[in-house]
């Protein structure tokens, strides 16, 4: 059970701090015997009022060291370029990926629409928008939880991920050339 000022990610909806626990005095069709979590969003506004025993996935934020990890597999983590012209059948595959509530599967999820932008781009084409809209919405769960994490602001996360992949370029050349 999660405790007050806890930070958790709450399904796909992102980084939330648990703001308190109890029930629901006063609020229509809630059970008076059941306990919730007021949730506040991190990155954005609104409160969430969930039971503490949902099945909606919940989990703690990653550590400093777990992203950091993370962001070091970022050159051998491949994603899967999904070439399905179906678009109930792509949106399903990318879907997919967020169920997992996994980042490394949002990553990889990130990775091959960006390779495919790049491809479409070389053949004059634009991004398709469910490819768009799934690589926008897997960008802002990885960057706000990154960003909660590592106490930076949301739009400086892509240069702290460069930053680190270029850092950890330059030790291991350092390293081949001992």
């Amino acid at each position: 059970m999660y405790q007050p000022g806890d930070l958790i990610v709450y399904g796909n909806t992102g980084v939330c701090r648990v703001a308190s626990i109890g029930p629901l005095d006063g609020a229509r069709g809630a059970d008076r015997d059941r306990r919730y979590y007021s949730l506040s969003m991190v990155n954005g506004s609104g409160s969430i009022f969930v039971p503490v025993d949902t099945s909606v996935f919940m989990r703690p934020i990653l550590t400093r060291d777990e992203v950091d990890a993370l962001i070091d597999t970022l050159p051998e983590l491949q994603g899967e370029i999904c070439t399905e012209r179906n678009l109930r059948l792509l949106s399903e595959q990318y879907h997919a990926a967020f169920q997992s509530h996994q980042c490394e599967d949002l990553l990889k999820l990130m990775k091959a629409v960006h390779a495919k932008g790049k491809s479409s781009g070389l053949q004059g084409k634009t991004l398709g928008m469910t490819d768009q809209r799934y690589q926008k919405k897997a960008e802002e769960l990885i960057y706000g939880e990154f960003s909660v994490v590592l106490g930076i602001p949301y739009d400086q996360v892509e240069r702290y991920i460069a930053d680190r992949l270029d850092a950890g370029v330059l030790k291991a050349a350092g390293q081949d050339e001992s």
